[in-house]
């Protein structure tokens, strides 16, 4: 990307939570000289935790992505979706691209975690 992205929590948290299947919200934010920082705001929820997610037909590694860019969310299998839904929430303006870049780089911190 050019410019420092840094996340809120640091990247290994954030995949140690995925990994762990735990709930999680996260800020991406990239650090601009010029222009004001951009930010974007995640929202992962395993659907395995709700209540009757079998029954309406949700599996075991199936997530609830929201994210405060475009102001949606997104189901999706993490991590091996995670390119996936990158592509998805990503968009031609600059929060668009930290989006997809930032969870792209989520899913590979959680890829590495898995690899030990």
């Amino acid at each position: 990307m050019g410019r420092r992205t840094e996340f809120v929590p640091p990247l290994p948290e954030i995949a140690a939570c995925i990994h762990a299947e735990q709930s999680l919200t996260f800020v991406a934010r990239e650090r601009r000289r010029l222009r004001v920082d951009l930010t974007v705001v995640f929202v992962l929820v395993p659907l395995a935790d709700l209540g009757y997610a079998q029954e309406v037909g949700h599996s075991r590694g199936e997530w609830l992505l929201w994210q405060d860019h475009t102001k949606e969310g997104i189901v999706g299998r993490v991590p091996a979706g995670g390119g996936e839904i990158a592509r998805a929430i990503a968009t031609p303006d600059d929060r668009g691209r930290l989006a997809g870049y930032a969870l792209n780089e989520v899913m590979d911190a959680v890829w590495r975690r898995i690899a030990g």
